[in-house]
């Protein structure tokens, strides 16, 4: 899977859970302070992606995880992995 699907599949993922039309989502939106999520929000949206990508994300990755392109590096990392 390339880097840009994996990034599909991360904005169409956060953008379901916020479900607010009025946050704009980019690389560089920061998930705590930049989409004001919560931690179940947060939690959701993680667990929804480990059943995507079918991966496990460990804790060490969650806390690399400050933006969404972080997100996007960590999931395209764990997809070389799961090939």
């Amino acid at each position: 899977m390339t880097r840009d699907q994996v990034k599909d599949i991360v904005f169409r993922t956060f953008t379901d859970v916020i479900a607010d039309d009025e946050i704009e989502i980019t690389e560089d939106s920061g998930i705590m302070d930049d989409l004001d999520m919560d931690s179940i929000e947060m939690q959701e949206v993680f667990s929804d992606l480990e059943e995507e990508f079918e991966v496990g994300i460990l804790d060490s990755m969650l806390k690399r995880m400050i933006t969404i392109g972080d997100v996007i590096d960590v999931m395209t990392e764990l997809q070389g992995k799961a090939d």
